[in-house]
């Protein structure tokens, strides 16, 4: 058995695999709600047993959140998915398709576990900036004129 990785993960859910899980009118749903940003709060963990869980708050068109809570597992070499929502639904709704839309993004898996694209390079003191901080410093006074 392989454990799960970051990037196990970020292949899963970019991949079409995942949607045989959906309806057709939750991923049209779920989709419509991770473009206009209502997904929230998104972390996730790899349990003891070696699993992976994704807790996400969703908005829903009237204005109420949801929690959904997505579980990755391997079995017999592939990954399986099981999804359950505090919405009425409360499975493989529109809520958690939205997650996972929401997840597609680059990076977003990493930062989900907690993960920054940019951790290593402020850990290493490399300077995240693309130009020399004085570069484009406005010309003439730059002092403070209220001293």
């Amino acid at each position: 058995m392989s454990e799960l990785s970051i990037d196990s993960i970020s292949e899963f859910i970019e991949s079409p695999n995942w949607q045989t899980c959906f309806s057709t009118s939750s991923l049209q749903l779920g989709k419509k709600l991770a473009r206009s940003r209502q997904v929230s709060q998104v972390r996730a963990e790899i349990l003891e047993t070696g699993d992976a869980e994704i807790v996400s708050y969703v908005l829903d068109s009237a204005g109420h959140q949801h929690e959904s809570i997505i579980a990755l597992w391997r079995e017999n070499g592939t990954l399986q998915l099981d999804a359950s929502c505090s919405c009425s639904l409360g499975a493989f709704c529109e809520h958690s398709a939205a997650t996972i839309y929401y997840l597609q993004k680059a990076d977003r898996v990493a930062t989900a576990f907690g993960k920054s694209p940019h951790n290593k390079s402020v850990k290493e003191g490399k300077n995240l900036l693309s130009q020399s901080p004085h570069q484009n410093k406005p010309k003439g006074r730059t002092d403070p004129s209220f001293i």
